[in-house]
């Protein structure tokens, strides 16, 4: 008896206990302006496309997003050497630190040296 009460209840935590959800594929995206995850859905984001070629006289270059209004530096600097000629660093940059998970609600856009982001998009199933 005491068995059988055990798996009444283990049944209904896996039932009921434990449901968050299945995820389904819906569409891949390229954010390129600020974006919202909507009600209902994930974001699985992948990549940042930084420029590929870089100059800037100022400071070293760094590939950034935007995440909830936190601007996120993603580069991983692959090759790059200061010019002489305008002080400043110039080279290329290769971008990494991905994935991420997006709940819904949460927002994403470009900023620094970033012209997309890739961005595959989930429904979430009950």
């Amino acid at each position: 008896m005491k068995s059988f009460a055990f798996l009444l209840f283990a049944l209904f935590l896996s039932k009921f206990g434990f449901s968050q959800g299945n995820l389904q594929f819906n569409q891949v995206k390229l954010v390129s302006t600020i974006e919202t995850v909507p009600v209902g859905k994930v974001w699985k984001v992948e990549a940042a496309f930084g420029d590929a070629l870089l100059s800037n006289c100022s400071t070293q270059p760094m590939h950034r997003i935007v995440v909830n209004n936190n601007e996120l530096t993603v580069s991983n600097v692959s090759s790059v050497s200061f010019n002489g000629y305008c002080g400043g660093w110039q080279g290329t940059v290769s971008v990494t630190t991905f994935p991420f998970w997006l709940p819904a609600g949460s927002t994403l856009a470009i900023s620094s040296n970033v012209v997309s982001i890739s961005v595959i998009e989930f429904n979430i199933i009950p």
